[in-house]
Order: C-alpha cells, then sequence, then structure tokens
C-alpha cells in the first residue's frame, strides 16, 4: 500500500476523532468548562460535515438547530416582535424555559439567558399584585381587569334621570304607597337612603366626614401609590405585557379612589364650628 495514502488516512482519522472528541465533550460537558456559543459550534459542524459523517456531529447539529431556533425567538419576544398573543407567548415561554434548562444548558444562550431572567423577575413581581391567588400560585388578572372595565363606564358617572335614585344602591327611594317609609335622608344633602345602607357604609364614612378624624391608613387612599409602584417596579418585558392592562384598571380606578381621599381627610377647619360635636346618628332623621 502506498505510504503516502496511509498517511493520508491517519491524518484523516486523526481530525475525525478529534471531531468525535469536541463533539462529546460538548455535549456532555465538564462543569468547570465554558461554554460555547451556538455560532461556535455551527462552525465546527460545518467544518467536520465536509469530510466526514460522524453521529456525534450528527446529534450535535441537530441540538444546535434547536438551540439556535430558540434563540431567534427569544430574541423576538426581548424585541417585542413575536407575534402570537399574550397568553400564548408566555404559555409557550413556559416550555422554552423547561426545555432549554434542562436539555440546552450546554451551550451559552445570551437571549435565552436574559428572557429567562426577565421571567423570573415577572414571577416575582406577580406575587406583588393584588389579585395574585397564592392558593393556586396564579394571578386573575383578567376577571378583575373585566369588572374594572365593567364598572367605571364613563356613562355611569352621568347623573341618573329619575330624582329617586339618590341611594348609594341601585334602588330608587320611592315612598310606598299608604305607608311610612323607613328609608333615612341626610340633614345636609337631602339625599335619601334604603334603612339598612346607612348602616353599612354610609354611616362609617360619615363619622370620618363630621367628626373630622383622618385615619392612619386606608386601602382606598394608597390605591394609586400602589399602583404606581407596581407599574415602576415591573420587569421590561412585563411592561410590555401587561403595561396597558395595569395603568387602565389604575386609571379608572383613580377618581374613586380620590373622592374617598378628599372627603376622608377633610381637616376640622374646613366645617363648621358646631359640627365637629355631632355624633353620626343625628345626620339622618326619618
Amino acid at each position: 500500500m502506498d505510504l503516502g495514502v496511509i498517511d493520508r488516512l491517519m491524518a484523516a482519522r486523526a481530525k475525525a476523532k478529534h471531531f468525535d472528541k469536541q463533539a462529546r465533550a460538548w455535549l456532555q460537558p465538564d462543569p468547570s468548562v465554558s461554554k460555547p456559543t451556538v455560532q461556535e459550534v455551527m462552525r465546527l459542524v460545518n467544518r467536520a460535515e465536509k469530510d466526514f459523517s460522524i453521529p456525534s456531529i450528527d446529534d450535535l447539529k441537530r441540538t444546535a438547530e434547536i438551540a439556535l431556533d430558540l434563540e431567534k425567538r427569544c430574541e423576538k419576544v426581548l424585541r417585542n416582535t413575536y407575534e402570537e398573543d399574550q397568553d400564548h407567548t408566555l404559555r409557550a415561554i413556559q416550555q422554552w424555559r423547561t426545555y432549554g434548562l434542562k436539555h440546552l444548558s450546554m451551550f451559552a444562550l445570551p437571549s435565552f439567558d436574559k428572557l429567562n431572567t426577565q421571567m423570573k423577575l415577572r414571577e416575582q413581581w406577580i406575587k406583588d399584585l393584588p389579585w395574585y391567588c397564592h392558593e393556586h400560585g396564579e394571578p386573575y388578572g383578567q376577571p378583575v381587569y373585566d369588572d374594572v372595565i365593567n364598572c367605571t363606564n364613563p356613562e355611569n358617572d352621568l347623573p341618573p334621570t329619575d330624582e329617586y335614585f339618590t341611594c348609594i344602591c341601585n334602588t330608587p327611594v320611592r315612598p310606598p304607597p299608604g305607608t311610612v317609609s323607613d328609608a333615612v335622608q341626610c340633614d345636609h344633602c337631602y339625599a335619601r337612603f334604603m334603612a339598612n345602607v346607612p348602616k353599612m357604609a354610609v354611616l362609617a364614612l360619615s363619622a370620618i366626614i363630621i367628626i373630622g378624624t383622618e385615619p392612619s391608613t386606608r386601602n382606598a387612599v394608597g390605591t394609586s401609590v400602589s399602583f404606581r409602584n407596581l407599574l415602576h417596579n415591573a420587569p421590561e418585558m412585563t411592561k410590555r405585557t401587561v403595561f396597558e392592562r395595569l395603568e387602565t384598571i389604575r386609571n379608572n380606578c383613580s377618581p374613586s379612589g380620590q373622592i374617598v381621599r378628599f372627603h376622608c381627610l377633610i381637616p376640622r377647619f374646613h366645617m363648621p364650628a358646631n359640627q365637629s360635636r355631632f355624633k353620626t346618628q343625628d345626620i339622618f332623621t326619618k
């Protein structure tokens, strides 16, 4: 046999063994060794495939192609160009994270790592939402959003056309024919209320207004501040996906919170001096 041929065969064998060794090293890496990028892996695959057919290179190529596709998807999400609805995108990202951490951890995937970090921050941030359910481990934002939209219709702020709609409930306070009504009337604004309503809500609020006490903490007063903090602390990717809805909830609820804040924080010197001695029950008469 020609010695030159033997030398070329041995050199080719050594080169193939080198490719095989490198492919196996990347597929089953040592934790102390730095991870290769997908681009580095594909360059090795392209060089090996020119002259050889090696099973380990084939395995490495399939794995690298999956990793490259995952990197492209993650980059689209980070750039907000991934063309899917929000719910589908979040479900897909969860599947990518599970697969990537389990099967693609041998590669350096900067876009995947950045998206994974964003999702971790999102999971921590979601737990601070008022509608997050710790029992079920998920937020119930859509029902809250729908409820806010339904209950903050601008048309609801228009005055009622029926003069008997003066109570805070949705029932007109009409005098019953032939009998004495048990409704109560405010001596200040002359609005009429159902008999049981003041006991539950109006009396409690009027006590603060008439007596002039200022509560130390009130959830309604702090709502807009809390929403501002939530919006400010949201991760970058989360701001793009939920910012609009969360801001809608805040803006739609702000007028109610401002009204409650105004009434709850009225100082005593804004009222006639003799009203500070009034008792709560005195403001309603039959």
